[in-house]
C-alpha cells in the first residue's frame, strides 16, 4: 500500500521511461500527459488511503486531485 505524504512515480505500462506529467503548458489546463521522466514534482504523485482498496491521487505540484473524466 502507498505510504501517505510519500511521492511517487506513476511509470507507463510499456516503457519506464515515460511517466505520467502534469502539463506545464498553460493552455492545457493541468492536463495529464505521458512525457519522458525528468524527476520533477509535476511527475510525482501522493496517495490518500480512503478505506479499502481506494485512494485518491494527488499532484505533487499543485496538490489537485487527479480526476479521470467521464468515467463511470
Amino acid at each position: 500500500a502507498p505510504e501517505q505524504g510519500k511521492k511517487y512515480r506513476i511509470s507507463c505500462g510499456l516503457t519506464n521511461q515515460l511517466a505520467l506529467d502534469v502539463s506545464q503548458n498553460p493552455n492545457d489546463k493541468n492536463n495529464l500527459i505521458l512525457w519522458q521522466w525528468t524527476g520533477g514534482d509535476n511527475q510525482k504523485f501522493m496517495f490518500t488511503h480512503l478505506g479499502g482498496n481506494r485512494y485518491s491521487i494527488y499532484s505533487a505540484k499543485t496538490n489537485q486531485i487527479i480526476e479521470i473524466a467521464n468515467s463511470d
